[in-house]
């Protein structure tokens, strides 16, 4: 069972924080919260209704843990990041000064060694950032996939990203369209680097 640690719980109800479960493998037996925000100094996911949902993944070529998320409060996209020397924190949207923040998507590419995470911004656009395995993330490798893909629709902010990178290395993301002069709104669009 998870226990949250004491004193906790009135800030609990007031702001989302991201808690990671330590692993339970061979060596472990138990289950014990750790606080990521407090861990990192990273600002907290915010007021529940304004929170976005967190993604997160294992790098599978540097093998190292990342948690994506944004915050209403500031509208900006943080990476909390594990590596051997411990936890740390990335304003991704500080770093590119135009990167989305809600509904953040994770994935690595394997053929392309790369780690990529995507999300809308406030004006419905689908922004992509991506970097190297071993790399810091990079300003120049972002890309408004909305502006790239021809004049994609804008998303409507309802649900966030969706995607996966397909067999034959191809890129996807799916996202839920807003009133355009080419889509309708619940419109299910997809984006695809082929």
């Amino acid at each position: 069972m998870l226990t949250a640690p004491p004193n906790t719980a009135a800030s609990a109800r007031r702001t989302r924080r991201v808690l990671v479960p330590a692993e339970v493998g061979p060596n472990n037996r138990q289950w014990v919260p750790n606080d990521l925000t407090s861990l990192t100094g990273a600002p907290p996911l915010g007021s529940v209704p304004n929170a976005f949902q967190p993604a997160g993944l294992m790098h599978d070529l540097e093998f190292t843990l990342h948690v994506f998320y944004g915050r209403n409060e500031d509208r900006h996209l943080y990476e909390l990041h594990f590596n051997d020397s411990g936890w740390h924190v990335n304003d991704l949207t500080g770093m590119t000064g135009t990167l989305g923040f809600d509904g953040p998507l994770a994935y690595v590419h394997l053929q392309q060694g790369t780690l990529n995470v995507n999300a809308i911004s406030a004006d419905g656009h689908i922004h992509a950032i991506s970097r190297e395995v071993g790399k810091d993330w990079n300003p120049a490798n972002q890309l408004d996939l909305t502006v790239a893909a021809g004049g994609a629709p804008p998303a409507s902010g309802q649900g966030g990203l969706v995607g996966f990178v397909f067999r034959d290395l191809t890129q996807h993301i799916f996202y839920i369209a807003d009133n355009s002069p080419i889509s309708h709104i619940g419109d299910i669009i997809e984006l695809t680097d082929e």
